[in-house]
């Protein structure tokens, strides 16, 4: 098994072996993963603590896909919840669509049950 990551997504590696190693898919694993980048204050370039456009605001972006049956899923411009990349799957899992943007994606986000959170820290 061969799990890759750039130099940010390393923190992630361990949480998507153990995915994969307890049986999970592939998805499975790249979400766990993500998960942690996106969660980690550390991390300025995803998720919580991302640095904030130029109005202020933290967007995410994120997009999944399952190579076997190539579904994909996508949310972009996404204000308030952490985890983009779990709504972005549900996306490809739930919908009929490919990517939701902006209040879209947040109001689908919402009726999926996601916390809202707010996303801007100090050290962003």
């Amino acid at each position: 098994m061969i799990v890759v990551a750039s130099t940010n997504g390393s923190v992630g590696i361990q949480a998507a072996v153990a995915v994969l190693r307890d049986g999970g898919t592939a998805v499975d694993a790249v979400e766990a993963g993500i998960r942690l980048v996106e969660a980690n204050p550390d991390d300025h370039t995803v998720g919580y603590s991302g640095y904030p456009n130029i109005l202020g605001d933290v967007e995410l972006d994120a997009s999944i896909m399952n190579g076997r049956s190539l579904e994909t899923g996508a949310v972009a411009a996404m204000k308030g919840y952490t985890h983009a990349i779990s709504v972005a799957r549900k996306v490809m899992e739930e919908l009929p669509h490919v990517m939701l943007v902006a209040d879209g994606a947040e109001r689908f986000a919402a009726e999926m049950g996601f916390a809202t959170e707010e996303l801007l820290t100090a050290e962003a």
